[in-house]
């Protein structure tokens, strides 16, 4: 838990999330109702909740951006400013890439796993993407790089099943 708020945890919830919010397959009934759960707590106060404006500006980028923006309206999400840590974070996410810890196609979600680790207050990413971000090879890499460069890997990542 952050300290400077030493009340509930700050988290980061990475693009994936929304998606399943929507998602009505079948197959991802699961993760629907563990994002509307997830949410749910954001509105009880169980969690600061954030997006990066990466994250924000990933989300205006698909056709239905109006059902993401509802989705910001309904939730006490707030947008965070990475303009002050944006170049640790660049250079981190440059250095997750070079090192193919994360795909070189996949630049938003080095950028993601920087924005979590980089960003003081915050303490726990949130996504569903298990290839590259909540994966234990990637994570373990991510820690060493993130020392090697002189920063702090404080954070957490979980999916919302977690949580």
């Amino acid at each position: 838990m952050n300290k400077k708020t030493a009340t509930k945890p700050n988290i980061i919830l990475e693009t994936s999330i929304f998606g399943f919010y929507y998602d009505t397959a079948f197959c991802n009934a699961e993760k629907m109702k563990a994002t509307k759960l997830l949410l749910q707590k954001l509105n009880d106060k169980c969690y600061n909740g954030f997006i990066t404006d990466y994250i924000y500006g990933e989300l205006m980028k698909y056709k239905n951006k109006e059902l993401f923006e509802k989705l910001l309206k309904l939730y006490p999400i707030k947008i965070l400013d990475t303009q002050k840590y944006s170049k640790k974070i660049d250079n981190l996410a440059a250095e997750f890439l070079k090192e193919e810890i994360i795909p070189k196609t996949k630049p938003d979600d080095a950028l993601h796993l920087a924005s979590g680790i980089i960003i003081p207050i915050i303490d726990i990413l949130v996504s569903f993407n298990y290839k590259h971000i909540i994966n234990l090879q990637v994570i373990e890499q991510a820690k060493i790089i993130t020392k090697k460069l002189g920063y702090k890997f404080h954070l957490n990542i979980y999916s919302p099943f977690s949580l």
